[in-house]
């Protein structure tokens, strides 16, 4: 295993499992049925607490996908200066991700000190920031999956894209 297999293997982990459903624990009841016996506190503070446990867990793989691309731009010499549209996509995606970070920390701990709801907002950057991580996902197909590098396939690369969103749409 290369550090450049790291890197999409815990990108996808973190980002397509953990953050996809802290996202949408809120509609989907089967992670709050699982862990809710073993909580205490209310429902709403429970959902809270679920999201935000996941979002960390995901953040945390996210972080650790970022270092493992780092290291081996810097192992093969390789320039860190974002230069491709995944690459730059990805740069915008992360700086979402620690804007929701920061915000929902807050957001999260002044409903849990004084039961006020600010930053109202938060839920709409997250969907944002999930569009722009599963663009930054496939990007990173087209530009280095074999299958998408293939020269006559490349005409393709934007009707690919469009299947993909399509699919990822239809599966959430």
């Amino acid at each position: 295993i290369t550090l450049f297999a790291l890197h999409p293997t815990f990108m996808i982990i973190g980002g397509v499992i953990f953050i996809g459903n802290g996202l949408v624990c809120y509609q989907d009841k089967g992670i709050f049925s699982l862990l809710s016996p073993i909580m205490s506190n209310t429902k709403k503070n429970k959902l809270l607490q679920i999201h935000k446990m996941l979002h960390i867990l995901g953040c945390s793989f996210i972080f650790l996908g970022c270092l493992f691309i780092l290291c081996n731009k810097l192992r093969n010499g390789s320039t860190t200066l974002p230069h491709t549209p995944h690459a730059i996509f990805g740069i915008f995606t992360l700086w979402l991700l620690l804007i929701q970070i920061v915000i929902g920390n807050r957001k999260f701990n002044e409903y849990i000190k004084n039961l006020i709801k600010i930053y109202k907002w938060h839920g709409n950057i997250g969907l944002l920031t999930w569009d722009s991580y599963c663009i930054t996902m496939l990007l990173g197909f087209i530009e280095y999956v074999p299958i998408f590098k293939d020269s006559i396939s490349a005409q393709y690369n934007w009707l690919y894209l469009f299947i993909m969103v399509k699919c990822t749409y239809s599966v959430i």
